[in-house]
């Protein structure tokens, strides 16, 4: 991935030319088509990406119902809790579009980050930064969530309401990931 493009995106924005250089040597660029599944809840995590092109949407399946997390695009970031923490993956990714990932694996982009500590605090405090502001965004969207259940909950008419307005909707809360 060239150099320029790297330092556009939010994990990378504290790095200089040298450590972006570094770390363009690692990623691996995959394309995907519009409707392609990159990887599904439950999965291994093996692979952290960052979308150059494109956009995903981010959902879990819960039986016969679809929960739309977020839309993702061009610089932001997928696959973190699973590369980091070695769980499971916690959501599945579809591609809206025809879409281009840089993919980094846990083997090419730890030993990097523990070569060059000072690659590691400036990406890790970006990281941290960007995930700081997913929490405070998952914030807003459950107060959110909390009034319109006690709406539901408190008054018949809203309940009704709300039901004929989102039968067969697929729901999802803005965010920008």
């Amino acid at each position: 991935m060239e150099i320029t493009l790297l330092g556009e995106i939010e994990l990378f924005k504290y790095m200089n030319s040298k450590e972006l250089e570094l770390i363009s040597k690692i990623g691996k660029s995959v394309f995907f088509e519009k409707g392609d599944i990159v990887f599904k809840e439950k999965d291994k995590s093996d692979f952290f990406y960052i979308i150059k092109e494109g956009k995903v949407e981010v959902y879990l399946e819960r039986g016969d119902n679809v929960i739309i997390i977020t839309h993702l695009g061009k610089g932001s970031f997928f696959g973190e809790i699973g590369f980091f923490t070695g769980s499971l993956r916690t959501a599945s990714i579809m591609v809206e579009e025809p879409t281009e990932l840089i993919m980094y694996s846990q083997e090419d982009l730890v030993p990097l980050l523990e070569e060059y500590p000072e690659i590691g605090y400036k990406f890790f405090k970006a990281l941290t930064e960007s995930l700081a502001r997913r929490i405070v965004l998952s914030n807003e969207n459950l107060e959110t969530l909390f009034f319109i259940n006690k709406a539901l909950v408190d008054n018949e008419k809203f309940r009704n309401l709300f039901i004929s307005f989102n039968k067969d909707r697929r729901m999802a809360p803005s965010s920008n990931g």
